[in-house]
Parts: C-alpha cells; structure tokens; sequence
C-alpha cells in the first residue's frame, strides 16, 4: 500500500511538472496583478485563454473569460530566416464595449500576427514591405480560423506595395467567439532598396 502511495505520488507530480511546462509554454507566465487579474502579454509570446482567467482591459477593468473551449491553438510559428526585433510589434491592446448586443472583449494577438508574417516571409523571394496594423481607411478582406494559403497567395504583391495586418481575439459575454485575421493591401509607387517593417 505504501508503495502505491508513492507511485501515485510520484504521477501527480509528474503531471503537475508536464502541466506547469505546458502551460508555461502556451501562456509564457502572463504578469499577474495584485487582484488578480493578468496583463495579456506584449511581447508577442503567446498567450491562450483558459476559462477563469481574468484579463486587464485598457479601459483598467477586468474581464472573465467563461468558456474558451472555441480557441484554436494553431502551434509554434513557422520558421523565417530571420525574427523581426521586438520593437517593431505593435502596442498591446485589449478593448472592452458593453453594448446593446453584449459584453465585449477584442484582444490584439500579436503571436497570431507574428504567425501571418512569418507565413508570408517563408513564401516571398524578396524582402516585403510589411505593416502590423491596418489603417481605418485601408479596405480589407478578413478571415477565421486560420489559413496559412490567404497568406501564401500575397507574396507576389509589387514591390511598392505594402501589407498590412493584425489579428485579434473576440469574446461576447464572456465565451471565446473566434480569432480574426485581418489583410490590407496600401498600394504604392515602385520603390527601390530593402523595405522595413512598421510596427503602427
């Protein structure tokens, strides 16, 4: 019997150990605040909404998620040759309406966003002028869930030419509802030397 005890012991720690590093690698240790609540993250790790969480909203109110079980963890990113640095990321935004219809959260998901440009990068023979925002006047074409091929069909756009894009998280009422992902064209004059990314 004594034995059992320490072999059942041993498998709760064992699947304690596997859930801390599963989870940490999926959530990457979001900062908690002193009421508890957590600060979606800003440096473009990733982050996947597990019911009870409470997020920070940008308006300093928290908002519980209920049911997550909609989210679709889409795995690591592919691979580029090389990482953008950090700085070029937009701000991390989590925007909170209540309205007629319900209670809303829209959080910018900005592993997500990395995934769209390292999907197009790995599929383009020449550096891209690419934006990680989507200007208000821009006309664009949305998608859900994720489809690496909307990604892969733009790699050809001209060279002056630039691709904007974001992505975000929405929940109503606290329920996942799904993962947007939002492409623009700003079509420009032809350009000449390598172009640089724009976080905003």
């Amino acid at each position: 019997m004594r034995r059992l005890k320490f072999l059942l012991a041993a498998v709760l720690v064992l699947c304690a150990a596997c859930l801390t590093v599963h989870r940490g690698e999926q959530i990457n240790d979001t900062p908690v605040n002193p009421d508890g609540s957590i600060n979606i993250p800003s440096d473009g790790s990733r982050y996947i909404p597990i019911a009870g969480d409470s997020i920070r909203c940008d308006d300093e109110t928290n908002y519980t998620i209920l049911d997550a079980s909609l989210y679709v963890d889409c795995g690591p990113l592919p691979s580029i040759y090389q990482e953008w640095p950090g700085y070029c990321l937009p701000e991390r935004e989590t925007i909170h309406y209540r309205g007629f219809s319900g209670d809303y959260l829209f959080v910018r998901n900005l592993y997500e966003t990395r995934r769209m440009v390292n999907t197009l990068c790995a599929h383009s023979d020449r550096p891209l002028r690419l934006r990680l925002t989507v200007p208000e006047e821009l006309p664009t074409n949305t998608f859900s869930p994720w489809d690496p091929e909307r990604m892969e069909g733009l790699a050809g756009v001209g060279r002056g030419d630039t691709v904007c894009l974001e992505t975000w998280d929405m929940f109503k009422d606290g329920v996942f509802y799904k993962t947007i992902y939002e492409i623009g064209i700003d079509r420009g004059e032809a350009v000449t030397g390598d172009p640089q990314p724009e976080g905003r």
